[in-house]
């Protein structure tokens, strides 16, 4: 090495080239001594992260979790729609939680996962963009998805989409900051759905335990029914034969007649009455029932208390109905709740129509009344009755449809297949 000494020439120190020796610009080299303001943004970035996490526990719905969600994220970014979708039970469709609703979005995410387009994300497990597309051609709105990946383990969950312009453009530290914030969001989300259920459940339940203490008082009731109906016949099988024991006079033959006309009207009762409330077959098995017989039985039991609350019962029941696979303590009980359910509330006179017809390869059951009954128009979901009718129908693998309009009247509609799934 030679050194060169001249009192004319001037040399940068050797920290002041250091830019030149590492090739670095005089930007870059500013950042690596000056970077006050990426540390500063860095900062806010997770003071806003955890005032997030804070405000989102206090979140009472799903909408409210989502609703701050989409608040802080618009903070970064300008979006059109920003949506959860999460996977059904079937793992085929993907649904967004919750009372509100991105159409656009249901509609683009359910075609891209059908045709594979989010498996790449799901695949990566990082955020992906996609863009808008129609018909697999780009389309020319500008807009694109950000979509991140959501699992639950290695489960895969569902995802979390944000629609924006082509023309934003989005930085490392906002796309990590969204992806963090969105998965506090669905955690919430997840447990607050998990709480649904559990309500859910509970008021099934609740539901159960209320209709099981209403059988046991039944149960309670027809054993008493058949006690009582033995006490009955004893009696009357008495006086039937001391009729006979009675020497005929000149005006004593009707009247003999008449007695032992009627004694016969109590036994045939009470053997219809012995016939319906008689348990002694624990185990139901699944047998063929015709179905016009078991409403016939039923209406010969109900009738007479459907004179007394003065409601006038129609039966119009369609002739060789092909048989149902069902057992008549399951019809009886379906039929007993139906008919609850559109005479609880009537508060004058008014009549039912008990209908069967053969409808394309099913029995279709109809129970129409001329009263307006708003439990028909929105079925409710925790209501202990319908809810027994509804588990009954599908024990049969059957279909039901209600209706309630103030000038028509009521209608269920049961629809009993004849070709039953063969189960283990």
């Amino acid at each position: 090495m030679k050194v060169i000494k001249s009192p004319d020439i001037k040399y940068d120190s050797f920290y002041a080239s250091l830019p030149l020796l590492s090739k670095v610009d005089e930007s870059t080299n500013k950042t690596l001594f000056e970077d006050t303001d990426l540390q500063l943004q860095s900062k806010n970035l997770l003071q806003n992260a955890l005032k997030f996490y804070s405000d989102l526990n206090k979140a009472a719905s799903i909408d409210a979790a989502k609703k701050l969600l989409s608040e802080q994220i618009r903070k970064e970014i300008t979006f059109s729609e920003a949506e959860f979708f999460l996977l059904d039970s079937t793992g085929t469709i993907l649904k967004a939680p919750g009372k509100s609703f991105a159409f656009e979005s249901n509609t683009f995410v359910n075609n891209a996962y059908k045709e594979g387009i989010i498996d790449w994300a799901f695949d990566t497990q990082s955020p992906k963009i996609i863009p808008v597309y129609k018909s697999s051609f780009l389309s020319t709105n500008g807009k694109r998805y950000l979509i991140f990946p959501l699992f639950e383990g290695t489960e895969r969950k569902g995802i979390f989409s944000i629609l924006h312009n082509y023309n934003i453009d989005l930085e490392d530290d906002v796309v990590k900051f969204t992806e963090l914030i969105a998965g506090f969001a669905f955690q919430k989300i997840n447990i607050l759905i998990k709480d649904e259920e559990k309500k859910s459940a509970f008021n099934t339940l609740q539901s159960y335990q209320s209709k099981l203490i209403n059988d046991y008082r039944l149960s309670a009731v027809g054993e008493l029914a058949g006690g009582v109906v033995e006490e009955i016949l004893e009696p009357l099988q008495v006086i039937y034969s001391s009729l006979d024991l009675l020497h005929p006079a000149d005006n004593n033959n009707e009247i003999v007649e008449g007695i032992k006309q009627q004694v016969r009207k109590i036994e045939s009762s009470s053997a219809r009455l012995r016939r319906f409330v008689d348990r002694t077959d624990s185990k139901i098995k699944i047998i063929p029932c015709e179905i016009n017989s078991l409403i016939t039985n039923y209406y010969s039991i109900a009738s007479s208390s459907l004179e007394k609350k003065q409601i006038e019962c129609i039966l119009d029941l369609e002739k060789d109905l092909p048989s149902i696979l069902s057992h008549p303590h399951l019809v009886n009980q379906l039929f007993i709740n139906l008919v609850n359910i559109i005479t609880e509330d009537l508060t004058r006179q008014g009549g039912i129509i008990i209908q069967t017809r053969f409808v394309k390869d099913c029995v279709k059951f109809t129970l129409m009344s001329t009263e307006f009954i708003p439990l028909l128009k929105n079925p409710p979901t925790v209501d202990p009755t319908f809810t027994i009718v509804n588990q009954l129908v599908a024990k049969h693998e059957g279909k039901m449809k209600t209706s309630s309009e103030l000038k028509l009247g009521s209608r269920i509609e049961i629809f009993f297949p004849l070709k039953r799934k063969i189960r283990s």
